[in-house]
């Protein structure tokens, strides 16, 4: 099944719709991240304290994972055998069919793919495309997901990088 959704009507369709896949811009992503919030403080209404706040903590640590920090990606490499399962949890709440994304028309924020493939786990394909390409050129795979990277050209797509030798100061 293909849903096509607006991002006015992206809060309330995605509940619905429980995609497996989803493919979409920048702007998506950030709706998408904005109601994620809500929905998880929903699931954790009536839970004890420590719930409520474990879950968050295990979040944030989550998205640590993709951090430039070393401290910070060795905070998540030490807190990560205890906490997945806590994140894994509340992705069988908020997405649980979801399998992969695929993000296209603008670079993905580095904070935005962090947080989807460290604290859901689920991870981000980023690709290139033009429209007189007839679609996209590059895409990022299973085998070589490099997060803010577009990934490898596709098969049967040649790209080529020229310099350009025009002088660009203005004045």
């Amino acid at each position: 099944t293909i849903v096509y959704s607006s991002i006015e009507k992206l809060r309330t369709d995605l509940p619905e719709v429980n995609p497996t896949c989803m493919a979409s811009a920048l702007r998506q992503f950030e709706v998408m991240l904005g109601m994620l919030p809500k929905r998880i403080e929903k699931e954790l209404k009536h839970s004890n304290k420590l719930r409520r706040w474990l879950v968050p903590f295990a979040m944030r640590m989550g998205a640590k994972n993709y951090s430039s920090s070393l401290l910070d990606r060795l905070e998540a490499m030490v807190t990560n055998p205890v906490l997945r399962p806590v994140r894994r949890g509340v992705k069988a709440k908020v997405m649980p069919r979801m399998r992969f994304f695929v993000s296209g028309g603008a670079p993905l924020e580095p904070k935005v793919g962090a947080f989807i493939q460290g604290s859901l786990e689920i991870p981000v394909y980023q690709g290139w495309g033009m429209t007189e390409l007839a679609g996209a050129g590059t895409c990022n795979t299973p085998d070589c997901n490099v997060l803010g990277s577009c990934g490898k050209p596709l098969p049967g797509a040649e790209i080529k990088l020229e310099a350009l030798n025009e002088d660009l100061r203005e004045g």
